[in-house]
């Protein structure tokens, strides 16, 4: 089954960029999915200290029955 999913990333300023983690899409109702939640999610990740203006992800599709990541191009937001 292919489920839609966030890859989160975030700027350090000594590290530069740095992966944060993958966060599954659960919610049902499309009408409730906005890139302000979705950054929301990923504050989840790293804490409520980031900037959001730090915080950037892409969607993709992750692949449960094979477990694996299907990577489409990059749309960092």
């Amino acid at each position: 089954m292919k489920v839609l999913a966030y890859e989160f990333y975030f700027h350090d300023p000594r590290k530069g960029i740095q992966f944060a983690g993958i966060f599954p899409e659960r919610r049902k109702d499309p009408k409730r999915v906005s890139r302000g939640s979705i950054k929301k999610l990923g504050k989840r990740l790293v804490g409520n200290g980031l900037d959001s203006r730090e915080l950037f992800f892409n969607k993709i599709m992750f692949d449960s029955n094979a477990g694996r990541i299907i990577r489409s191009k990059a749309s960092w937001q």
